[in-house]
């Protein structure tokens, strides 16, 4: 028995339908054929159908020759992808130790320059000093007459005396 779809249902095809058709056809073949010209037109349809089957076979191994070539294509573009994946990772490593050794360097640089006889940490440390002597008022008036002497700007000096306690002999007063 042959299914079909049927208003979104499946139902067997009558049996008897189909007897009736077949039927059909053998008295219209009848009329129109003799019995060799028959066998004839079977013979045609039988090799037809067995060329149909060979192209049928032919396509499918065709097809799974192609799908498997498929997969292997597909597995070493996702290889290479891989690979160019770990190639830039590589690359932004090797970029950020190379930025993060720059900036080191850059920090080096900076506090051996700060650091040098003279420097600006020297002349901070001396303006701390002056002003813990306690022979200024307030430490404005420390910065403001102690920062040409100490070749610095009022600014530098000023911040230089932020958050410095007040100088003992300035305590009572």
């Amino acid at each position: 028995m042959v299914n079909s779809l049927k208003s979104g249902q499946i139902e067997s095809t009558d049996t008897s339908d189909r007897t009736k058709r077949v039927q059909e056809k053998e008295k219209l073949l009848g009329d129109c054929l003799t019995f060799e010209q028959a066998i004839a037109s079977l013979a045609k349809y039988m090799i037809f159908a067995e060329d149909v089957k060979a192209t049928f076979a032919r396509l499918q191994s065709s097809a799974a020759e192609d799908l498997q070539k498929s997969n292997s294509e597909i597995d070493e573009f996702c290889d290479r992808h891989l690979w160019v994946l770990g190639v830039a990772e590589s690359y932004i490593d090797k970029s950020i130790q190379a930025t993060e050794s720059a900036a080191l360097r850059g920090k080096n640089a900076a506090d051996a320059l700060h650091n040098l006889s003279g420097g600006s940490r020297a002349k901070a440390a001396a303006i701390r000093e002056v002003w813990a002597t306690g022979n200024y008022s307030n430490r404005d008036l420390c910065a403001e007459k102690e920062c040409a002497a100490l070749k610095m700007s009022f600014g530098a000096a000023r911040k230089a005396l932020r958050n410095t306690p007040t100088p003992p002999s300035r305590c009572g007063v």
